[in-house]
C-alpha cells in the first residue's frame, strides 16, 4: 500500500517505476485537483494505492474508516440494503478508482485499488459490483 498525502509524495510516485495505467490515472486526477489548491494538493486530497495482497484491515487503518461500512446507517457490505459511502467508483483496466469526499470543503480520499484477485478482501468484490466502466478522456 502506498499513501500519497502531499504534492511531493505524488510527484515522487509519478517519477517512480509504477504501473503505466496507474501513473496515467494519478497524473489525470492530480492535474484536475491542482487547479483548486494553490499550495499543496494534500490540502484537498490524499491518494491511496491499494495493491494486490493488501488487507482490508490495513486499508481501514490508513483511512481511519472502513470503506465497507456505510457512514450513515452503519450497514456493512454484504448486508441487505447496504449502499456504499463513496461518491463514485470506476473500473479501469487493472484498477478501481474510488472517491470519498469527507468534508464540506471538498477534502477526500481517492483510492486506486488493484483489480487483482485477493486485494483488500471484500473491497475489490464490492467495487466490481458497484463500478461502472470508465469513459476514456478525450
Amino acid at each position: 500500500m502506498i499513501s500519497l498525502r502531499d504534492s511531493a509524495a505524488v510527484d515522487r510516485a509519478l517519477a517512480s517505476d509504477i504501473d503505466p495505467e496507474l501513473r496515467a490515472l494519478i497524473e489525470r486526477r492530480a492535474g484536475q485537483l491542482r487547479e483548486y489548491c494553490a499550495d499543496d494538493i494534500g490540502e484537498l486530497v490524499h491518494f491511496l494505492i491499494v495493491e494486490a495482497g493488501d488487507t482490508i484491515e490495513a486499508v481501514q487503518a490508513e483511512l481511519g474508516f472502513s470503506p465497507l461500512v456505510n457512514f450513515v446507517d452503519g450497514a456493512r457490505y454484504g448486508q441487505p440494503g447496504w449502499t456504499p459511502s463513496w461518491e463514485s467508483v470506476e473500473r479501469h483496466s487493472s484498477w478501481f478508482e474510488l472517491v470519498f469526499v469527507l468534508s464540506d470543503d471538498g477534502f477526500g480520499w481517492v483510492l486506486f485499488l488493484s483489480a487483482a484477485a485477493g486485494t483488500a478482501g471484500d473491497l475489490a468484490q464490492a467495487c466490481a459490483q458497484e463500478s461502472r466502466a470508465a469513459v476514456p478522456s478525450p
